[in-house]
This record gives structure tokens, sequence and C-alpha cells, in this order.
């Protein structure tokens, strides 16, 4: 039998969960609409009957579509300056995060997107269950059956939690970040520190922001967690280095961004140490343009 004040302590969790939970779908709502007569489609409930049915718009997708295209057909090309200040359409990620995109279509980003939400939820049960199994001993874990009650409170308040719903329904990729953060915090609470640096290291790839966790890995000692993250970078440079044509130039120096012309016409301001000229001069290993000079295209 457990004790009574680990027992007392967990049914006031689970009921405070369980209030919290009420209010968040049901009081929030209801006060929206009676005081800023919010429509029903802008509250938590709305954003979750489109979940329900897996509709979504491309808030994301069009902007990385965009981006990607113009890539493509472009090699070298500026895409901010195209797509951002030129056709006015908010691409504001970083190239890498095309690469998480590439080849999939509308429904399967639906599809993705609405998986991330689920694992996002899965995830932050099982942080709870965690967290609730981590007592001293046996006497002070909380009866299964509270942890059974909580923890369905918990993914009710995650599927309540109005910017994770609203993210999916707007088309976000914010989603995938989401999911990719829950997956690190269970898999470091786990003492899985490699596996949550390699899940930081992929959402950095989208949120360079996130990059700001490895000065706290490096603070904290986490090794394990920060050789994750690195190896991470470094896989998804190899990576972008096989996908040229997301955002790297494909022929020569005369497309660096970093070119000045008091060097002369398609001289690099670093000239040999570039190493985005120097990859782009050196080509696709066993390719024509690998054994052409430099500056030099193939005629046909």
């Amino acid at each position: 039998m457990p004790r009574a004040p680990a027992l007392h302590i967990s049914r006031r969790l689970t009921i405070a969960l369980w209030v919290l939970l009420a209010v968040q779908a049901i009081g929030i709502p209801l006060a929206l609409r009676a005081a800023f007569r919010t429509a029903r489609d802008e509250t938590i409930v709305g954003q979750f009957e489109r979940f329900a049915r897996r509709t979504q718009t491309d808030d994301s997708w069009r902007p990385m579509e965009a981006a990607r295209s113009y890539a493509r057909t472009h090699p070298g090309g500026d895409i901010y300056e195209e797509i951002f200040f030129r056709r006015k359409v908010k691409f504001q990620y970083p190239p890498s995060s095309l690469l998480f995109v590439a080849g999939l279509s509308r429904q399967a980003l639906n599809l993705v997107s609405w998986c991330c939400v689920w694992l996002t939820t899965v995830f932050t049960v099982l942080l709870f269950r965690k967290s609730m199994q981590a007592g001293d001993g046996a006497a002070d874990r909380p009866p299964s059956a509270d942890r059974l009650v909580g923890s369905l409170a918990v993914a009710g308040l995650s599927l309540a939690f109005y910017p994770l719903i609203k993210g999916y329904t707007l088309g976000q990729i914010q989603v995938w970040v989401d999911a990719l953060f829950a997956a690190s915090l269970w898999a470091w609470y786990s003492g899985r520190q490699a596996a949550a640096g390699v899940c930081l290291g992929l959402a950095c790839l989208i949120k360079p922001p996130l990059v700001l966790l490895a000065l706290w890995a490096l603070v904290r000692r986490q090794g394990r967690m920060l050789a994750g993250m690195l190896a991470t970078k470094r896989c998804s440079r190899c990576t972008t280095t096989r996908h040229a044509a997301c955002w790297r130039p494909s022929t020569g120096s005369r497309h660096c961004p970093r070119r000045r012309r008091s060097g002369g016409p398609g001289r690099c301001r670093r000239s040999q140490r570039c190493r985005q000229c120097r990859d782009a001069r050196r080509g696709p290993r066993g390719s024509v343009s690998a054994r052409l000079p430099r500056d030099k295209t193939l005629k046909t």
C-alpha cells in the first residue's frame, strides 16, 4: 500500500489535471464566445473538429514549395530575395528545412503533420508517466489507476492545446518541431541523451534558434546529447551537399553570393577557402562537369 502523503498528492494532481482540462476545453471557449463573440471555428472546439477531419491549409507548405521550386530551377539564386522580398511569400525557414519536404505531396505532408500531433501527445503522456514513477521506492509511486486517469487527462490537455492544434490546421511545419522536441524531452528524461541530441539536431534544421540548447548541454556537461546534435548536423550537411539544387550553386564560383567585382568577374572574396565555390567547381564525382575547366560549360 502506498503511503498516505503520496496517495493524497497523486489524487490532488489527477483532480487538478482534469479541472484544468475542463477549463481549457470547455470554459475558455464558452468565455470567448460570450465575451468577445469569437467564432466557433477560432476556438479550440472548432480547431479540434478540423483536426479530426484532417483539414488544413498551406501556411508553411506553399512558401516551402515555392522556395524549393525556385532553387531547383535557379541553382545558386538568392531564395530569400526572390521568394520573400520580390514575391512577398513569407518563406522564413533555413534552406535545410527543404530537405524534410522533398518529394512529399500535400496529402503526405498533411498525414505527417497529423501523425506528429499524435506523437507529441504520446511523448507527453510517456513523460508524465515517467515522472510519476520516479519515486524513491515502490511506496512513493502513485497507484496504477491514478496514473491511468492522470495520463488520460494529460492526453486531453495535449489535444486541447490551442497552439498545437492550430499549427496543424494552418499547415505549419511547427508541429514537426513540437513532436521532435517532445521526443527529445522524453529521451533525455529516460537517460537516452544521444537520442535526445539527435531529435534536437533535427529540430534545429527547421528552427535554428533551438541550437542554443547546445550551450545548455555544454554547460551541464551532457556530452552524449551534444554529440548527437553534432552528428545530426554533420549528416545533414552531407545530405545537403547531395541535394545541392536545394540551396547551393551547381556551376562554379560565378554564382557564389560572396563574390566581389573588384577582384574580377566571378572571383570569390575568400578564393580557395570558400567551400561553396570549391564544392561547386568540383561537381559530382565522375561527372563531365568535374573534368571541365573552371567557369566553362559543355556545349552540345
